[in-house]
């Protein structure tokens, strides 16, 4: 099962400024202005998707995976391959065991185990899960070429949001504790 919401709990408790987007974002437009992408076990990416997400990086995006991803279309039919093979240098669906980094084109992807998280983002993170995550924060930042949005040292029970207005002009910082 995806868990989007528990990574996005750790990457909030951690600093991180995220947005979670859908699968519907995921085009060109959509994607550009981000600097690098999780995919928490998205099993489920039509044809197009992947091709986009592939071109994201390609292109000089970032992708951090979790477990299997592209196993299926978008009408939950198994495919032969994981779509995204190519991407993180796999043959068939079968995914390693250990986590991998490596670059493809101009862009960076890495890939961690599935992780052991629930389909929520209750605090606190199972500790479990929490081990299952160790090394990921520093694959993000090397998939996003170093470049987040902010960054903050603060307690975990402090947040960071970024906001950007319509024009790109004004940037407002939301501490939330």
């Amino acid at each position: 099962p995806s868990y989007p919401m528990a990574i996005s709990r750790f990457l909030a408790d951690q600093h991180v400024p995220h947005t979670i987007i859908l699968d519907r974002d995921l085009t060109p437009e959509r994607l550009q202005p981000y600097a690098a992408l999780v995919l928490p076990e998205i099993r489920l990416l039509s044809d197009q998707q992947s091709r986009n997400l592939a071109a994201f990086a390609k292109r000089g995006g970032g992708l951090v995976a979790f477990g299997p991803v592209g196993t299926h279309n978008q009408y939950n039919e198994e495919r032969a391959t994981s779509s995204l093979a190519e991407v993180f240098g796999i043959s068939g669906k079968d995914f390693p065991v250990h986590p991998f980094r490596h670059d493809i084109g101009h862009g960076r992807v890495a890939w961690f185990p599935s992780a052991r998280l629930p389909g929520t983002g209750r605090w606190p993170l199972p500790a479990d899960g929490l081990k299952d995550l160790e090394g990921v924060l520093p694959a993000l930042r090397w998939a996003a070429g170093g470049r987040f949005s902010g960054s903050l040292e603060a307690p975990d029970m402090v947040e960071l949001n970024l906001m950007h207005s319509p024009d790109g002009k004004l940037l407002l910082v939301h501490l939330m504790n």
